[in-house]
């Protein structure tokens, strides 16, 4: 694990939310509404204690999150990173690498549920991706791990295999900079 020190959490909100359509005709999916908050402003309340700064890289709609984020979330500043080009994960997270100040950096997707002790544990790592077992539906990217819990491979598991599925949140640093993109096709 590593020591407490403060570290920029990188939320993708970018993206268009084409599965949610019509009602991300009208808003940005991580501000869709489900029990009377957004999956963008519950992942804000999840976040680790050693996050002190966001970066919210935004897109589609982005006036409507810019202005109900604001320059600040419950004593965080808030940077904003556009992401004209909708390239993956991979390019908006190097569109952020500018603007990211800390060595270790938690990255998330501003449309998913977090639990708030998963993120903390995530936190505590160099590098880590935090993974669910669950039954897969045959659309996700699994993982298999060594014997001490490294990444050894990612695969597509077939629909009901018993799997350990990546959930798209990461703690990384900035050796991640380094790396060749992965071209994966359909992607």
């Amino acid at each position: 694990g590593r020591a407490f020190n403060p570290m920029d959490v990188i939320i993708m909100c970018a993206g268009r939310g084409m599965r949610l359509q019509p009602i991300t005709d009208t808003i940005p999916k991580p501000l869709v509404p489900v029990a009377g908050f957004s999956s963008l402003e519950r992942t804000l309340r999840m976040l680790p204690s050693s996050v002190d700064r966001i970066l919210l890289v935004v897109g589609y709609r982005a006036e409507q999150i810019i202005d109900r984020i604001g320059p600040s979330y419950d004593g965080r500043s808030v940077e904003y990173v556009r992401q004209e080009i909708l390239d993956g994960t991979g390019g908006a997270l190097r569109l952020a690498e500018p603007h990211i100040r800390s060595d270790h950096f938690l990255v998330l997707m501003g449309d998913d549920l977090y639990a708030q002790d998963d993120l903390e544990r995530l936190s505590r790592h160099d590098k880590a991706i935090l993974c669910h077992r669950a039954q897969a539906a045959g659309t996700l990217d699994a993982i298999r791990t060594d014997e001490v819990g490294r990444v050894a491979e990612f695969y597509r598991p077939a629909a009901g295999d018993e799997a350990l599925m990546n959930t798209g949140a990461y703690c990384l640093d900035r050796h991640w900079f380094a790396t060749e993109p992965i071209l994966v096709p359909g992607k």
